[in-house]
């Protein structure tokens, strides 16, 4: 699909360039696993749940692509080495778009159960997450004024290195620590809940991801900003033919 960046974020991207991609949904109308780094096609399997959708259904997503919707349905993918990640250095991230908060968890990407890898959600509508290695929760924060995640869409992701940890809510830094290690996992990746059955509902995420990306390296700033570039709105056609003043616009095909 076609999506908007400027300059910078390209920029951005080429700074990073050595951020590998293991697990990559974009939600193009189906379940795939389109990750050039992976060693594994986590492709998705739907669970209907609550939902009243007998199959996946998609809606308009960041960058004038699509999104799935989540209406108490989830989706899994087998445990794999992609989604373990087992060590030290990866990042996790999404685009989220919450229709209402329920009051406790939203789960957004688990690989948690038996094994307790991690748990990246909102939690009382605070980015949050948790790490099974040893299980505890590593922090829960948002943005000063804080971010209402039911307003539109909405950019969450967390990233370690050997150096430490960052997790960002929309390009801005909320939280930062010690380097999170993941263990080696044996849960199947669960999208919106966890990844077994049995879960509730009220936990579920209600609303719409896009673009979850899990790389086994760890991002920069300029990345950040360059994803933050995909919310852009699609120029107008003054824009476009560089008469609205200096736009330096790009497009990239994903």
């Amino acid at each position: 699909m076609n999506k908007l960046v400027t300059l910078f974020a390209t920029i951005g991207f080429a700074a990073s360039a050595n951020a590998t991609v293991v697990v990559q949904h974009s939600f193009e109308g189906n379940l795939n696993d389109t990750a050039a780094g992976g060693g594994t096609a986590d492709n998705l399997s739907y669970n209907q749940g609550a939902s009243g959708s007998a199959s996946p259904t998609f809606t308009a997503g960041v960058g004038g692509g699509q999104a799935a919707i989540f209406d108490g349905n989830w989706f899994q993918a087998p445990n794999s080495p992609d989604s373990n990640l087992n060590d030290n250095t990866w990042t996790i991230e999404a685009f989220v778009n919450v229709s209402a908060h329920n009051g406790g968890w939203e789960r957004l990407v688990t690989k948690w159960g038996a094994s307790n890898d991690y748990h990246f959600a909102l939690e009382t509508q605070d980015f949050n997450f948790f790490s099974g290695n040893p299980v505890g929760n590593i922090f829960d924060a948002n943005t000063t004024p804080r971010t209402d995640f039911t307003n539109g869409w909405h950019h969450l992701a967390l990233t370690s290195s050997a150096t430490g940890f960052q997790g960002w809510i929309d390009g801005v830094v909320v939280a930062n620590g010690a380097s999170i290690t993941l263990a080696d996992g044996t849960d199947p990746l669960g999208i919106g809940d966890f990844g077994v059955a049995g879960s509730s509902n009220a936990l579920r995420l209600h609303g719409a991801m896009d673009e979850l990306l899990i790389h086994d390296s760890s991002v920069n700033q300029a990345y950040i900003d360059g994803r933050m570039a995909l919310l852009i709105p699609e120029p107008s056609a003054c824009t476009l033919l560089g008469l609205c003043g200096f736009g330096f616009i790009l497009r990239r095909r994903r």
